[in-house]
């Protein structure tokens, strides 16, 4: 049985409900087959669902997260799709609450997890761990092309970056998306996959309920910089920054070392000088501007986003080769 939870907005006080900044919750729980959810600005009135009772008594935010806990036991992908159908209802306004149901679903049911940029080094390390990690129920991942990867937790969607379609609703999302100027081959080739595709991406993951966001930047990056790279990085960040994430952790690695030979990727003859002389030096070299691998890129990001607290939280090399 699918369930309908419809959340209407109103003040409570953060003493009284902590879990839950500025929503009061209503829920009446019906098949979805009975009625599609007014849209945000049709007039809320006391029986919004046409099977469900006329009056339905106020109750607490236990029980609308007792309610969803019940969905997501049952069906993973119906709890989120609900939590979805009541911030449309009830609007941007109460965002925090529909955060504290979809939260409460990851705790009884397991995360749900998106990854965009899995046929990279680092995203597919990221893929790699949420796979194996117990906590996670689901893992959407989007891109352009289908992954050589089949497990019972994946779900594969092929999309085209610059029309994104609607996208599933998921508790966190780990973006590692990138390409290269001589790959691009424009700088306005290389803008349109390392800003508009990744701040396009997290806009609509955002629109979805998505409260965590871990994604992969690079060392140097700065909206002032004069090098054109480190620019482009800079902006995209700033850009996540306005997007509003409650919580946001930035991956800033120097120099990724892994093997991209094992990707099919094509070699960088410029990178593997780079990584050898970066080797030879070291021991001279501070520690936030060594080569670094991928995996601890991806082990980094998965720990940050998961257990760190709110907040913008920016990785360097050197914390990120800890993992």
């Amino acid at each position: 049985m699918r369930a309908v939870v419809v959340l209407e907005t109103a003040k409570i006080s953060t003493t009284t409900m902590t879990i839950v900044n500025r929503a009061k919750a209503r829920t009446t729980v019906a098949a979805l087959s009975c009625s599609p959810l007014r849209p945000h600005n049709a007039a809320l009135t006391d029986s919004l669902i046409p099977c469900a009772p006329a009056s339905t008594a106020w109750v607490g935010v236990e029980d609308v997260v007792a309610a969803m806990a019940a969905v997501a036991v049952a069906d993973q992908e119906a709890a989120m799709a609900v939590t979805v159908e009541a911030e449309a209802v009830m609007g941007v306004e109460a965002v925090m609450g529909v955060e504290a149901v979809m939260e409460a679903v990851a705790v009884v049911g397991g995360r749900i997890v998106l990854v965009a940029g899995a046929s990279g080094l680092v995203g597919q390390a990221v893929l790699q761990g949420l796979l194996a990690d117990e906590s996670v129920a689901t893992v959407h991942s989007v891109g352009r092309r289908v992954l050589p990867v089949q497990h019972a937790k994946l779900v594969q969607h092929t999309l085209d970056f610059a029309a994104l379609p609607v996208l599933p609703a998921v508790n966190e999302a780990f973006v590692a998306l990138g390409t290269t100027l001589k790959v691009a081959g424009s700088q306005a080739a290389f803008r349109a996959v390392d800003f508009t595709a990744v701040v396009c991406l997290a806009q609509a993951l955002r629109a979805q309920g998505t409260s965590k966001l871990g994604v992969v930047s690079a060392v140097g990056a700065s909206a002032q910089s004069p090098v054109f790279y480190n620019r482009v990085k800079g902006e995209m960040e700033d850009a996540l920054k306005a997007i509003g994430f409650p919580t946001l952790v930035v991956a800033r690695p120097s120099l990724l070392a892994g093997a991209r030979e094992n990707l099919n990727q094509a070699t960088r003859p410029a990178e593997r000088i780079s990584l050898f002389v970066a080797r030879v030096l070291r021991p001279l070299i501070p520690a936030n501007y060594q080569a670094v691998n991928a995996s601890q890129v991806a082990s980094g990001l998965l720990h940050a986003v998961r257990n760190r607290p709110p907040g913008l939280h920016v990785m360097l090399s050197g914390e990120l080769q800890q993992f």
